[in-house]
């Protein structure tokens, strides 16, 4: 038996090392593929150079001398292929129709400039360099804020300049705009006038408080003060809990329920064990029920144990015969509020031979005993089994992020 059970252990051993080894096989397949895909060393002696704008690389490699048995790893720097002069002019003109096309941003147009303005530092998807100046600064800064809060009725007249960069080729782009003033909603206007009243009436610091301004162009101003709102935040979120209450009950009453049957089972071959050594030595089937529940109660009170669920059933159906229920009904009941199949079909035969008699019943309980420890053992084998499948998520996860860290830089280069 020991040979067969250390056999399989070698066997299960073997599969997982194969799973392994499998794995990383995968994974060297999959390197070997991104590497013949993509090699970068072209013809026995050729570096292809990368577009203009996708930048250099290093290429690493290894020179040989065959005569002389002479190797040696090198790095090689390879530079990015350069542009022609027509294609950097067209690069710049097209950067210069670029600026023309986004510079209003959400303006209409350059001769009606109200709001901010969009000012890059690259063009033609960073291929072209673009310099700004203003012939003035106080209406726009590089940033493309445009600051006319303090224009009234006049407009203002702005000279760009930008000087853009192209390799080895320049251009000099200007064009003008014109700031106007910033339309203002009736609210903004009233809360610009309010602003300005209270800058002036905020400079005299001697006077213990400050007045706010009753009215605005002969309207009357009602100042109230602003409002958090956080009784009613509180409260709303009071009635959120108040609601998720019943479900976090429900969900801890289910949860205590699944753990309370999950003892239960688990000691049922233990509880039907004892009872067929006490009967075997010849006590009645309450006196070994009583026995078995008085040394738990026993336990329990010194503390030497936690509660299990099956015992305290056992006790409380102890009290019940005491007080009078029949020993049949008490069993019965104690079948319903272990609420398992397994009890309820003990149980049963309990009752069964209370009835008839409890000859056989010795018999009967150690094959019901065999029968529970086999169900025992299918159960710590399921959840052993169980647990092996909720483990194969997290191994899946790690194998698909190293499939993507091997297979994205090769489909980046293929691009």
């Amino acid at each position: 038996m020991k040979n067969r059970k250390s056999e399989k252990q070698g066997q299960s051993l073997y599969r997982k090392m194969g799973k392994v080894f499998a794995l990383f096989a995968v994974l060297a397949g999959a390197a070997l593929i991104q590497e013949s895909m993509n090699p970068v060393l072209k013809q026995g002696n050729v570096l292809e150079r990368q577009a203009y704008g996708d930048g250099n690389y290093d290429a690493e490699l290894i020179w040989e001398i065959p005569e002389k048995e002479l190797e040696q790893e090198l790095s090689v720097h390879v530079a990015e292929q350069g542009l022609t002069k027509e294609e950097q002019q067209a690069l710049l003109a097209a950067a210069e129709q670029e600026i023309a096309e986004t510079f209003p941003g959400e303006n209409e147009s350059v001769d009606e400039i109200r709001k901010d303005v969009c000012i890059q530092s690259q063009y033609q998807d960073g291929q072209v360099t673009a310099d700004w100046s203003f012939d003035s600064y106080q209406y726009v800064d590089l940033e493309g804020h445009v600051m006319n809060d303090s224009l009234e009725e006049e407009e203002i007249l702005v000279k760009a300049v930008v000087e853009l960069g192209c390799d080895s080729q320049t251009l000099e782009y200007q064009f003008f705009f014109q700031i106007c003033p910033k339309i203002y909603s009736e609210k903004e206007k009233i809360n610009n006038k309010l602003k300005q009243e209270l800058i002036k009436k905020n400079e005299k610091t001697n006077d213990s408080t400050l007045i706010l301004p009753e009215s605005i162009d002969d309207q009357t101003i009602i100042w109230k003060e602003k409002s958090e709102r956080m009784p009613l935040k509180l409260l709303l979120l009071g009635m959120i809990a108040a609601g998720c209450v019943p479900l976090v009950e429900k969900s801890r009453k289910q949860e205590e329920e699944k753990r309370r049957k999950e003892k239960l089972q688990s000691e049922y071959p233990e509880l039907v064990s004892k009872l067929t050594i006490l009967l075997g030595a010849g006590m009645t089937l309450f006196s070994a029920w009583n026995k078995i529940a008085t040394n738990y109660s026993n336990k329990r009170k010194n503390n030497t144990i936690p509660i299990h669920p099956l015992y305290e059933e056992m006790l409380i159906t102890c009290h019940e015969i005491e007080s009078g229920v029949g020993e049949a009904r008490a069993y019965e009941r104690f079948g319903e509020r272990c609420g398992l199949h397994r009890y309820r079909k003990f149980c049963s035969l309990l009752v069964q031979n209370l009835r008839k008699g409890t000859r056989g019943l010795v018999q009967l309980l150690e094959q019901e005993v065999s029968d529970a420890f086999e169900e025992r053992k299918n159960l710590a084998k399921k959840s052993g089994e169980e647990a092996g499948t909720k483990m194969l998520f997290p191994m899946m996860m790690m194998f698909g992020i190293i499939i993507v860290i091997i297979m994205v830089p090769a489909f980046l280069s293929l691009q």
